[in-house]
């Protein structure tokens, strides 16, 4: 027995540490920490604020763009569906993957309680936060209807009225969505035809890398093969940082500025939906809501005529 107690002493012990020493390079490399040099609207405590820990793991909602809101959540996840939900919990003891709903359940519900009261979050993105609970949810709303049948499997009548009642009030207002939400387009026939224009001559800008929005730049790699850079985004999503540097390169209005970040991001060709008024770039390519350009330090903006000569020369 104490060889037993000493082995699981011996054992949390080194997994304490180890728990620790991740936490505390976590806290020195996590990209997470450039986003609290503009943190606003936060109600933690200014000693949780200033924490290293806080710091590497959690991100300042007013720091980020996000689009979803718990309010918005709830309009759209309606009180019968959690309560379909709450009857499901009961049910995913039964399985074996049910610790792991449950926990997942908790810890989103957990997260989605940090974002109102704290205005902090675990996920840069913290609408994602709402996507991965409502899967989670529609999944126990599902074993929920499974519960109640069992309990009224001798009632049909009634389990066919508190079914219907149910799936109504669902799906009643299905078709009207909450306030504020919309459709929106990431690319249109005009970004198609500009991309497959790239790919048509990807070989002259071969080792080239792309410099587009959010919506476009996500095409043109794999419709081109050529690298490209995302003025929003970035791998370690940085630049999703409100007033970030590097946000508003296609927007920019000084030149020096918009070359300088084109030069950081290693970028050689610009991909916009505005003219692009500078003099180291060279038209590439118009249409009436698509404009490419290359790069040139020594180069003047191209006319009209230059850039349907070059059209015509490729």
């Amino acid at each position: 027995v104490k060889h037993i107690v000493r082995y699981r002493a011996a054992f949390f012990s080194a997994l304490a540490i180890i728990a620790g020493g991740g936490m505390y390079v976590a806290s020195i490399l996590s990209p997470y920490r450039e986003y609290w040099n503009v943190a606003r609207g936060i109600s933690l405590p200014s000693f949780l604020s200033a924490s290293p820990i806080i710091q590497a793991f959690f991100v300042p909602l007013g720091a980020t763009f996000h689009v979803t809101t718990g309010s918005v959540f709830l309009d759209v996840v309606v009180l019968p569906l959690l309560l379909l939900a709450a009857f499901g919990v009961m049910r995913l003891a039964r399985y074996a993957w049910g610790l792991g709903m449950r926990t997942g359940i908790i810890l989103g519900i957990a997260n989605i309680l940090l974002g109102i009261f704290l205005g902090v979050s675990f996920l840069v993105f913290y609408e994602r936060t709402f996507y991965f609970v409502g899967i989670m949810i529609a999944i126990a709303a599902a074993l929920g209807i499974q519960w109640i049948k069992l309990r009224l499997e001798k009632k049909r009548i009634l389990f066919s009225t508190v079914l219907v009642a149910f799936l109504f009030t669902l799906f009643f207002g299905y078709f009207t969505p909450p306030q504020g939400t919309y459709l929106y387009y990431l690319v249109h026939d005009e970004d198609l035809a500009a991309v497959a224009w790239l790919n048509a001559h990807r070989a002259e800008f071969k080792g080239m890398a792309v410099l587009a929005d959010e919506g476009t730049g996500t095409l043109i790699t794999p419709f081109t093969r050529l690298p490209s850079k995302i003025s929003l985004l970035t791998s370690q999503n940085i630049s999703a940082l409100i007033n970030a540097e590097d946000v508003t390169i296609l927007g920019e209005k000084d030149c020096s500025k918009k070359e300088k970040s084109m030069i950081r991001l290693g970028t050689q060709i610009l991909y916009a939906h505005m003219p692009q008024e500078c003099p180291f770039l060279k038209a590439l390519y118009e249409s009436p809501h698509v404009f490419l350009y290359l790069y040139s330090r020594q180069s003047v903006h191209a006319s009209s005529t230059d850039v349907l000569q070059y059209k015509e020369r490729t």
